[in-house]
């Protein structure tokens, strides 16, 4: 499992409707070396959810940016539908949503 970087709205296109989506949203004041290590340690666990990370300084032109009033910012989403999101830096908050995306069953 890998986190993929998102550089602009082209790219987002690709990914917006994968069924289990973690969105990553960060400013270049953010550090998140060890958000991302404790997520990329659980790769097993969560096969099922593609992990994008976007730089809301260099995607504004992608809309989901445009909502974000702070960083970081977490989103969950499937299908293209928003479930949930957080923003902060509390490790047991990010994993819980990482879970909830993981466990989420999507209709079809």
């Amino acid at each position: 499992m890998t986190i993929t970087e998102i550089k602009n709205s082209q790219e987002f296109e690709i990914y917006k409707n994968n069924l289990n989506l973690f969105l990553i949203i960060t400013s270049e004041k953010d550090d998140m070396r060890g958000i991302t290590k404790d997520i990329l340690a659980s790769e097993k666990e969560y096969e099922n959810v593609l992990f994008l990370i976007f730089d809301v300084n260099k995607c504004k032109d992608i809309q989901i940016c445009q909502t974000v009033s702070s960083t970081p910012t977490f989103i969950i989403s499937s299908n293209g539908s928003e479930l949930a999101r957080y923003s902060g830096v509390k490790i047991d908050s990010i994993m819980s949503l990482v879970k909830k995306i993981s466990d989420h069953k999507v209709s079809r």
